[in-house]
């Protein structure tokens, strides 16, 4: 769409030299860091944030931070509520029910050894901050983060926002199931709030 695209490995990913993912609890702050960065080399920049599953839980947490003008608008892709809510559908759904109730301490774990708590980690309280104009994203059959997963952030978010769904398409399946809609609604969108 002419846009540069800064793809940033999210930490624990690629080579970042961390053992552990935050779910982009800290990798929010990586992500304002390069939006001043973009905007300092480059004031008059737009900035769109492009995330899928747990960049597009990224993309609403930097959403609820207090962004410079040139973040025009994000897009979540198959984005979750809460790292909680999404560990115990894993749990329940994928691993076995029987740990759902240690979900609390193992949290309480990762928030002792400096990462995070589970809880605190919640995409749909961020989205209520949000002035970000968001488009979100979900495959209907979804059942990694669950479909009903983006009616709660849809319906939370506080900004200008619209959502569009793929039938058939699993998690994070949309743009490669149907690409055609894909693009074009996230090209629609991105055009009505940039000057593409």
């Amino acid at each position: 769409m002419g846009f540069n695209c800064l793809l940033p490995s999210m930490i624990g990913h690629g080579d970042d030299p961390n053992s552990h993912c935050s779910m982009g609890y800290h990798d929010r702050y990586m992500g304002l860091d390069f939006i001043h960065y973009l905007t300092t080399l480059y004031p008059d920049c737009e900035i769109v944030i492009h995330g899928e599953s747990m960049g597009a839980g990224t993309t609403m947490l930097i959403t609820g931070e207090s962004l410079p003008r040139n973040v025009k608008c994000a897009v979540a892709d198959c984005g979750f509520t809460t790292v909680m809510d999404e560990y115990k559908h894993v749990t329940r759904n994928q691993i076995s029910p029987l740990l759902t109730p240690l979900l609390p301490l193992v949290s309480k774990y990762s928030e002792l050894r400096g990462n995070f708590n589970f809880s605190k980690c919640a995409p749909v309280e961020a989205v209520k901050n949000s002035i970000t104009p968001t488009l979100f994203v979900h495959g209907e059959a979804d059942d990694f983060v669950p479909f009903r997963m983006m009616d709660e952030v849809y319906t939370a978010c506080s900004a200008e926002k619209e959502y569009f769904t793929v039938p058939r398409a699993g998690h994070a399946q949309s743009s490669t199931l149907a690409p055609v809609m894909y693009w074009n609604n996230v090209y629609n969108f991105i055009k009505k709030h940039t000057s593409i």
